[in-house]
């Protein structure tokens, strides 16, 4: 099981990772208020829950629980400083993410992980509940851009990944 998630997960993380770069690369600091029908979160609340799910990916991995930490209660609520300063701590977090999930040991990825909401399951399914988040994500950003009438950034590519656990 963990050589099959270690060759699984890794390139899949990324390639979510890749989109939601994309989605920030391909935005403009104007952008970033923008809220579908003035509801909801805005296009940079969306690629800031993100980044705080791979810090609470992280968190899983390292203390058993999916708690997003110091390092994100210092940046909730607070805007990014540029768009390169968001893509620099994006792909650091990815970057730890990855390693950190390619060092993980069958028990490690079969020890119980709790959720904020109360549920509890292996660290392996939290981990891939994670990802699928960060999948969402980026479904809600297409919407987001295609209301803005920027360029599309493909995540068809993605939706296979869903049956290939």
């Amino acid at each position: 099981m963990h050589e099959l998630f270690a060759q699984a997960f890794p390139p899949r993380l990324r390639m979510v990772s890749n989109v939601l770069r994309e989605f920030v690369e391909g935005s403009e600091e104007a952008h970033w208020s923008f809220r579908p029908a003035n509801r909801g979160p805005s296009l940079i609340e969306l690629v800031m829950d993100a980044l705080y799910t791979a810090h609470a990916f992280l968190n899983a991995i390292e203390k058993g629980r999916v708690s997003q930490g110091l390092e994100t209660r210092r940046i909730k609520g607070r805007p990014p400083e540029s768009k390169a300063a968001l893509l620099a701590e994006f792909d650091m977090m990815v970057e730890m993410a990855e390693a950190a999930s390619q060092a993980l040991s069958t028990e490690q990825l079969q020890k119980p992980v709790e959720h904020p909401l109360g549920w509890t399951t292996s660290l392996e399914n939290m981990l891939w509940f994670m990802r699928d988040h960060l999948l969402h994500h980026a479904g809600q950003l297409s919407v987001y851009f295609r209301c803005l009438g920027l360029p599309e950034v493909e995540v068809a590519d993605l939706v296979p990944m869903q049956a290939a656990r």
